[in-house]
């Protein structure tokens, strides 16, 4: 399991993380302020975010459209516009 961090700590992790590019991943209770961190890290690095709560979404809303590939005889997903 990994270390907690503070909000502070937080922020600073997701700072780096946004300016080299990566995305990361942020579990926790509810109700203890994830969303608003990240929100705060995104305005100081000038990020666009994504939030999503997995937990809660439709699966194909993450997965994506499903075409098949008669060819191949597999289903292809392609993602939707916020992917």
């Amino acid at each position: 399991m990994a270390s907690p961090l503070t909000p502070s700590q937080l922020k600073e992790f997701l700072q780096a993380f946004m300016r080299a590019r990566k995305s990361a991943l942020v579990t926790g209770a509810p109700g203890i302020c994830k969303s608003d961190v990240m929100n705060q890290a995104a305005a100081a690095v000038g990020a666009d975010i994504i939030n999503m709560h997995p937990a809660i979404s439709d699966p194909t809303k993450i997965e994506g459209l499903a075409f098949r590939n008669d060819a191949e005889r597999v289903a292809n997903f392609y993602p939707f516009g916020e992917f």
